[in-house]
């Protein structure tokens, strides 16, 4: 038997007896009677667990262990820890600790992304992308086009198995001067060019050589020059540091100066950066993410480490919501939304080791509808003519087209997918979106399968024959709807070996017309989103109310106090700090709604949870509840002073 697993066993079991032993000593002391009992037969080694394990199962489940264990040896073995239990509970958490590792140490990950990936459709990773099938091929066209297949399969395999490389930019809102001069520094004293595809010349890719190690180190005196180089960009703002396919998504968006942005999925904050420098004076970027925690961090990065200076962040508000639920804003909707949604992330395979040993289709499966749901209400959101980048980053057709294909079909003509820019990264290499691919699940060995170890499972019949399989998870949306033009082959695919970068998708979906949802028109009213909000881990801020406002009195204003109620957010929890908040967030989300005195009714509480709203202008002095200004240049240039 395994070590490692004997000790996660042995480690999980002493633990449950910790717990126990709190609670009583007779629950405690029955516990630990069936743990050295257990344990006694883990060291009588697998046939003693298999025998042990079927002992109180019916007489042809018997036969049926006994023979997988003859016959496949160590599977034998993971299967009776998984089905120990005979009464069919549910597994306890030892149990399923038990189960993952056993699922990491065989190699089941691998085995089955290999499997899933080398068996999809036609272009999903390898395959012609112009005679999809091979219809009308010779024989030995057809055995030519396998090999190919096969060198090219093998080439994304060896690329995952390699380090991403470091890549930054420049930030696009800097003076031509000051990009001339980092350009130039970059060039002459680094020898470090743009990517050849970028025309602007603010993409950077550096050479293998230097990595992530060399990179890292800090004050030391062998500091690689690109090191010394990336840490002052960064600390200064010049900079940011973000992988290559990341970039893709916010530049085919093309967001334009006075453009109104929401990030739904914003966290941890490269893509909202880019919508920040984009949207210019006038502009506005709601970024939100679900999590408290990952709010917390997204707000570090942005405006605590980014560099960017108050005029570029006076232009940001950070929710916490569910993107699926996202509070729609009074006067119309948004030029542009970013919907980069939680994915399986193996198109970071190369970045994050942990991904590959857990790989299933099932995860993929499990969050299709979720995906779905958060890229629709980023479509009720968007203003019509807007355009919404669905995007992720992995290769799975089942989170990328399967959920671009159901928000079309569902808006029912009201929803296009359109072509990447001809003027964005014109060098780029991009492969065509899929019209057709394969849905599977996985089996492991047992009863269903006595040949191998783990297999995927196909489930080429459609959905009815899916769920009669027992496919866990089926809807229809995961399969393609044969016959029906939804625009797919305009969606972008990055795969790792065409430009050495990470795996990734990009969809642009343009809004023509109201869209219909939950049989619901979506007329500008709020179907989801409308209970009152609970506030975030951090602090959560609102219009001023008329008690604070006073406060303020003794400062020589240039505006009235209705417009002062308009511009200046307080803390809910000690009213400590008093933001700026953008004037296109109050008339997108505020307008007449709110209105004096309804603050203290809790009016503004159900609308948005806004855990960041632009930039602290004031705060009150130490020990008075007088405010004094912080910010009098932001205040002057925003005509309050």
């Amino acid at each position: 038997m395994n070590d490692d697993f004997m000790a996660a066993m042995v480690g999980a079991a002493q633990s449950q007896d910790a717990k126990l032993a709190k609670k009583g000593p007779k629950k405690a002391k029955k516990s630990k009677r069936s743990r050295d009992k257990a344990e006694e037969e883990e060291k009588g080694g697998a046939k003693g667990v298999v025998e042990g394990a079927s002992v109180n199962a019916e007489p042809k489940a018997n036969k049926k262990s006994k023979k997988c264990q003859e016959k496949k040896g160590p599977n034998s073995l993971r299967n009776a820890i998984k089905n120990s239990n005979s009464k069919g509970e549910t597994l306890t958490s030892s149990q399923r600790k038990a189960n993952e590792l056993w699922f990491r140490k065989a190699n089941y990950g691998e085995i089955l992304f290999k499997a899933y990936y080398k068996g999809q459709s036609d272009g999903v990773i390898v395959g012609s992308r112009d005679n999809e099938g091979g219809q009308g091929l010779s024989k030995k066209e057809k055995k030519r086009r396998r090999k190919r297949e096969e060198v090219e399969f093998n080439d994304f395999i060896n690329c995952l198995s390699t380090p991403l490389p470091i890549t930054f930019r420049i930030r696009s809102t800097l003076s031509s001067a000051v990009m001339g001069s980092l350009t130039a520094t970059l060039s002459r004293s680094i020898n470090l060019h743009p990517v050849r595809y970028d025309p602007a010349g603010l993409i950077f890719q550096c050479p293998d050589e230097y990595n992530k190690a060399s990179i890292s180190k800090r004050g030391d005196k062998h500091e690689s020059p690109v090191a010394a180089f990336l840490r002052n960009g960064l600390g200064e703002g010049t900079l940011a540091r973000q992988e290559v396919v990341s970039m893709f998504p916010v530049l085919a968006l093309k967001v334009a100066s006075g453009d109104s942005c929401l990030d739904l999925c914003a966290s941890p904050g490269s893509k909202t950066m880019q919508l920040l420098e984009g949207a210019g004076e006038g502009g506005l970027v709601v970024a939100n993410d679900i999590h408290p925690g990952r709010v917390s961090a997204l707000h570090d990065a942005i405006v605590g480490r980014s560099g960017l200076p108050p005029t570029t962040l006076s232009r940001l508000v950070i929710g916490c919501h569910d993107g699926s639920k996202f509070p729609k804003p009074k006067g119309g909707g948004f030029d542009k939304v970013l919907t980069d949604v939680p994915c399986s992330g193996d198109g970071t395979i190369r970045k994050d080791g942990s991904i590959m040993p857990r790989w299933n289709p099932s995860i993929s499966n499990g969050l299709h509808g979720i995906q779905v749901e958060i890229a629709w209400r980023g479509l009720q959101l968007l203003k019509l003519g807007g355009v919404m980048a669905y995007s992720t980053c992995t290769f799975n057709p089942i989170e990328d087209e399967a959920v671009v294909q159901e928000l079309v079909r569902r808006g029912g003509g009201a929803i296009e997918v359109i072509d990447w820019p001809d003027d964005v990264l014109p060098g780029l290499k991009r492969r065509k979106g899929r019209v057709a691919w394969r849905v599977a699940d996985h089996v492991e060995g047992g009863e269903d399968n006595e040949d191998d170890e783990v297999k995927i499972r196909w489930h080429d019949g459609g959905f009815e024959d899916a769920k009669r399989a027992g496919m866990a998870g089926a809807v229809g949306s995961l399969w393609p709807k044969a016959n029906k033009n939804y625009g797919l082959e305009k969606c972008c695919r990055f795969l790792p070996q065409d430009q050495n970068t990470g795996g990734f998708f990009v969809a642009l979906l343009r809004k023509n017309s109201k869209v219909v949802g939950a049989g619901k028109e979506d007329s500008g009213g709020r179907e989801a989103g409308t209970d009152k909000v609970e506030e975030g881990g951090g602090k959560t801020f609102v219009p001023i109310d008329d008690r604070s406002l006073k406060r303020l009195e003794g400062i020589d204003w240039k505006v009235n106090s209705d417009e002062l109620r308009k511009r200046l957010w307080v803390t809910t929890q000690d009213k400590s700090s008093v933001m700026l908040c953008p004037r296109r967030f109050w008339e997108m989300y505020a307008g007449e709604m709110v209105k004096v005195g309804e603050l203290q009714g809790g009016g503004w509480g159900g609308l948005l949870n806004a855990q960041h709203a632009g930039v602290k202008v004031l705060e009150r002095k130490e020990g008075s509840l007088d405010y004094e200004i912080v910010d009098e240049g932001l205040c002057k240039e925003e005509g309050l002073l």
